[in-house]
Order: structure tokens, then C-alpha cells, then sequence
């Protein structure tokens, strides 16, 4: 049995980079997800978490 994925989330899909929509895509095909997990996952791999900028010595900068 199959889902269909809703148009806008399928965009969203489309719109991530080669690799991720690859990996999400077989994950759809193996998986029934309803649609607010997917918007979730679209969401997460969109705005992967942020982290601090590196001290100044470790960034490989010269002054």
C-alpha cells in the first residue's frame, strides 16, 4: 500500500540537496510517514543545527 506524498512536501523533498533527498526518498519508499514527521524531517535537514564559530586559532586564519 502506498501514501501519497502531499505536492507541497514533495517540492520541499526535490528542493534538498542530491544526497539527503536520495537517502529521504528510499526512506519514504521503505516507510509509511505521516505528513507532519515528514514537514518535520524536511525541516530538520533544511536547517541541519547551528554550531559556534571556532576560536580564531583553529579557523586556519593568518593575521
Amino acid at each position: 500500500m502506498s501514501k501519497t506524498i502531499r505536492p507541497d512536501l514533495f517540492a520541499k523533498v526535490m528542493a534538498l540537496p542530491k544526497n539527503l533527498r536520495e537517502d529521504l526518498l528510499d526512506l519514504l519508499g521503505g516507510s509509511s510517514i505521516e505528513d507532519a514527521h515528514l514537514s518535520e524531517i524536511i525541516s530538520n535537514l533544511s536547517h541541519p543545527l547551528s554550531r559556534p564559530p571556532l576560536p580564531a586559532e583553529q579557523q586556519n586564519v593568518t593575521r
